[in-house]
């Protein structure tokens, strides 16, 4: 009877010991290579339409920056690039970002920014009950014609009508730079919540 009680004893202080260590680990530093690969493998083509054409996502991982939760998506074949970075909400949660850029022919290395025949778009996204939804309400009333003033303002020139805009993800920086044929003309802030965007002079 003893022994058993014994038994119990150290049975309770081991589950005790487990949840507090687990916990602990859930409060503690992330591990951001599990972080941005569970985003990663999370997308649809939905928010990254060229997965449609490479059923194995890993062959468009160009590079992988995982201490700045970030990845740059390219490969030999595809005529464009795209971006993931993840932001840390000041709720515990994140927000992460994605880029996908097509070009009309293929460029072959990286920045891909200065080229201004590639058309793209930007997905807002975080995770709701284990699947990425769109974010709303993130970033600032910004029209187009605004950018394309600024920068002719700011370059002394037309934009030319194939020049789209184009959304530079951050590596080490907490903002998006939102750049006109090679040009940066806004910068988007992340304070935790939402975006705070300014000109770039």
């Amino acid at each position: 009877m003893r022994n058993l009680i014994r038994f119990t004893v150290l049975l309770i202080f081991a589950a005790f010991v487990t949840a507090t260590t687990s916990n602990a680990q859930a409060r503690g530093k992330e591990n951001f290579e599990d972080t941005v690969d569970e985003y990663f493998k999370l997308l649809t083509s939905k928010d990254l339409p060229i997965l449609d054409k490479y059923k194995n996502r890993a062959s468009i991982i160009k590079e992988a920056d995982y201490k700045n939760r970030y990845l740059l998506l390219a490969n030999e074949e595809w005529k464009g690039w795209g971006e993931m970075a993840v932001f840390s909400k000041t709720d515990g949660g994140h927000l992460i970002v994605v880029t996908q850029y097509d070009c009309k022919q293929k460029y072959p290395s990286y920045p891909y920014y200065s080229r201004s025949n590639c058309a793209g778009n930007i997905r807002f996204l975080t995770l709701e009950k284990n699947a990425l939804v769109e974010a709303k309400n993130l970033m600032p009333d910004l029209k187009s014609l605004q950018l394309y003033g600024f920068y002719e303002k700011k370059t002394k020139r037309l934009a030319d009508s194939d020049d789209k805009l184009m959304f530079e993800l951050p590596r080490e920086r907490k903002d998006i730079l939102i750049k006109l044929a090679g040009e940066t003309v806004y910068s988007l802030l992340w304070n935790g919540q939402k975006f705070e965007g300014s000109y770039v002079d």
